[in-house]
């Protein structure tokens, strides 16, 4: 059989609200549950627990639109430490993007969501930083999800001359470099992100792509204020994932490895997607 490509997945990926009120063939539970079994960390180190569970009810779960319909969520728990949110969203948006391969609908819920009916899964010192739904969709595409698009404008992404740069950041990159991180890095682009800030910003060097944080001011306020999950450094790891996906697929072989470099052009350096031979 041939294999789903990820790039044509994340092209074509949006957020599902509303399911087909069936459960999830079983061959493809087991594949899912294969993955979050083998999801143990990141690529930071950060231990992570990953499984998928059956939820029957049909109520109101998240803060970006009614769920309706999903029997199965996804959850995953962590705990603090330096590179805990960027491992998260990695490999959780992994699992999520193999999902989506697999014909299934999936919704990155984050942030202020109830963890009421999940909190049985915490370990002392755990939080989950978000869950998603994984169901086979409605058919169509509902008015409440076309509706929440609309408000969040997470089908609108920022030009690539906000995006993309070389020099570590200092410049706009050049034509040359965009063409040769085309597919990684416009897939990064695509990548969702809370609230659709997209704090995503990426510099090609020699042999290697850095990807950094642009914090935007009202979020690091408000993050000190109510102490909320970081949700923009999962943010970068969703784009890593995305970056990775397609760069393996362009057959541009690397690794990603963090960076301690201080605050540049108002970016915070992440990590580093280094090419070997």
């Amino acid at each position: 059989m041939q294999r789903t490509s990820m790039i044509t997945v994340m092209n074509h990926r949006h957020s599902c609200r509303h399911f087909q009120p069936k459960p999830i063939p079983l061959d493809q539970i087991h594949e899912l549950q294969a993955m979050a079994h083998h999801a143990q960390k990141g690529p930071f180190g950060t231990p992570l627990r990953m499984a998928l569970h059956h939820q029957s009810e049909n109520g109101k779960v998240g803060t970006y639109g009614t769920i309706r319909g999903a029997q199965h969520y996804l959850v995953g728990t962590v705990q603090n430490g330096p590179r805990a949110m960027e491992d998260f969203g990695h490999q959780f948006h992994r699992i999520l993007l193999h999902a989506e391969a697999l014909g299934l609908g999936t919704c990155w819920l984050g942030g202020t969501f109830s963890q009421g009916i999940f909190s049985q899964e915490l370990r002392e010192g755990e939080f989950i930083p978000a869950v998603s739904p994984i169901g086979i969709p409605a058919e169509g595409f509902h008015l409440v999800d076309q509706a929440t698009r609309f408000v969040a404008q997470s089908h609108k992404r920022l030009p690539e001359e906000k995006l993309f740069f070389s020099h570590h950041f200092s410049k706009p990159i050049s034509s040359q470099d965009l063409e040769q991180w085309h597919a990684p890095l416009f897939a990064a682009r695509l990548a969702p992100s809370a609230s659709n800030r997209q704090p995503w910003r990426f510099s090609v060097e020699r042999h290697s792509v850095q990807i950094g944080l642009h914090r935007h001011p009202m979020y690091g306020a408000m993050l000190k204020t109510a102490k909320l999950a970081d949700l923009q450094r999962m943010d970068i790891g969703i784009a890593m994932c995305q970056f990775e996906f397609a760069a393996r697929e362009q057959r541009i072989p690397g690794n990603w490895s963090p960076l301690s470099s201080p605050i540049n052009q108002g970016i915070l350096p992440i990590a580093e997607w280094k090419v070997v031979a």
